[in-house]
């Protein structure tokens, strides 16, 4: 899943680089976003309109060289792994840029748009950094860089919200209510030319809604001329991580908010019960003995996942490995819960508690935690531009999504002892 989500961003920013270079308009560019067009067949129709528009000139057609292009690549790949990180597949002739200086990197990509050797090395870091902003080849090589960058970090960071969590979709940025799972009526009996009847979902909803996270930099005058990468490489692989760390702190806030449990809800255990074989089979039947809507039909749901803060790793992961119950005088009583649940450790729990713990129920069985992306995007966006007030490429990061709880009865918590 994640490689088709970094594959449909790459090919996104790809095409916009295209359409900015070209000077494309914006609706037009969304429209080949949109009809889920790939960056070739883009490419060709761009040429073919810029064919179009010298038609009655002896003015040369607009050609991508092969060339320069192989170049560029070499040189995303390239500044990529001097940075240190790992890419897969990595152009053949990139490590050649591995260990080129920025300075020199501008000068050559320069002179493949025109510029000659002797105009290049009679600029100062100034007229260098200047001409570099205004470069179609340059802006597209730190789009790329900082883009490959954001997916490596997205990728590599250690979070655990998605193990128990589900994936929404919302079109904009309204508020959108969601019918719970567990408020779907019971099925009547229709007798023979019998009428339905309608179900009343709307007694039982709640909302969700996207709003925009996002953060800006700069690659600056300063670190083209000490040779500094990190604003288009570390930069925006930490970021990325930055944003998953996010998601995954307000999950864990949803999760423990005690609004959520109560005994009237029947999915809290307050009395405070070490994590144990027993404890665990406490709060097993609390969920099973969740009811719909209704009250009359028992919703029989098992628990799937075992959550727990760091400070009770060790022991949850003894409990769900051992034959027998660690607590019994002999090792001949068993461990009904042995594999019986999926444990889940976070440190971000700790801030909460470092002794309550958490049973959560399978994904789909009722509605839990919900993380909902604006248009299904699970990564984030990253632009880059040109201010006239600073001296540099301009960089932000930004993503679309909201954190929602559909339904206590998925889950129940243990304050612990």
């Amino acid at each position: 899943m994640e490689k088709v989500v970094t594959a449909e961003h790459n090919r996104c920013s790809e095409i916009r680089a295209l359409c900015r270079d070209f000077g494309i308009e914006n609706e037009l560019c969304d429209k080949y976003i949109d009809e889920k067009r790939d960056v070739a067949s883009v490419k060709d129709e761009i040429l073919k309109s810029q064919r179009e528009k010298m038609t009655g000139t002896r003015a040369p057609v607009v050609q991508v060289d092969k060339n320069h292009e192989m170049r560029r690549q070499q040189c995303v790949d390239g500044i990529l792994m001097r940075s240190g990180k790992v890419v897969k597949d990595a152009v053949d002739g990139s490590k050649r840029y591995q260990t080129m200086r920025i300075r020199d990197v501008f000068q050559e990509i320069l002179e493949d748009e025109g510029m000659t050797v002797r105009e290049l090395r009679g600029m100062q870091d100034d007229d260098l950094l200047k001409r570099a902003m205004t470069s179609s080849g340059l802006q597209s090589i730190v789009s790329n860089v900082a883009n490959k960058a954001l997916s490596i970090g997205y990728a590599e960071t250690q979070t655990t919200y998605k193990r128990f969590t589900t994936v929404g979709s919302v079109t904009d940025f309204k508020t959108v209510p969601r019918f719970r799972i567990s408020a779907a009526g019971q099925p009547n009996l229709i007798p023979e030319s019998g009428e339905f009847t309608y179900d009343q979902l709307m007694d039982e909803s709640y909302n969700t809604k996207a709003d925009t996270h996002g953060i800006s930099w700069s690659f600056t005058r300063q670190a083209m001329i000490n040779d500094d990468l990190g604003a288009l490489t570390k930069l925006p692989s930490a970021y990325a991580a930055a944003f998953e760390r996010k998601k995954n702190q307000m999950c864990y806030a949803a999760l423990a908010l005690a609004s959520n449990y109560s005994s009237q809800r029947g999915n809290l255990i307050s009395t405070g019960t070490a994590l144990s074989v027993e404890s665990l089979g406490a709060a097993q039947e609390l969920m099973r003995n969740q009811k719909d809507m209704s009250g009359r039909a028992t919703l029989n749901i098992p628990g799937r996942y075992l959550i727990v803060p760091s400070a009770l790793e060790v022991k949850a992961r003894q409990i769900l490995a051992s034959v027998a119950d660690p607590a019994a005088a002999h090792a001949g009583v068993i461990n009904p819960f042995q594999s019986a649940f999926e444990p889940v450790v976070d440190s971000t729990l700790n801030q909460y508690s470092t002794k309550s713990w958490y049973l959560v129920c399978e994904k789909n069985a009722v509605d839990g935690i919900e993380v909902s992306y604006l248009n299904g995007v699970e990564t984030p966006f990253i632009e880059m531009g040109t201010n006239f007030n600073t001296l540099g490429f301009q960089m932000r990061m930004y993503h679309d999504f909201g954190i929602t709880i559909g339904d206590y009865r998925g889950m129940v918590k243990n304050v612990g002892a």
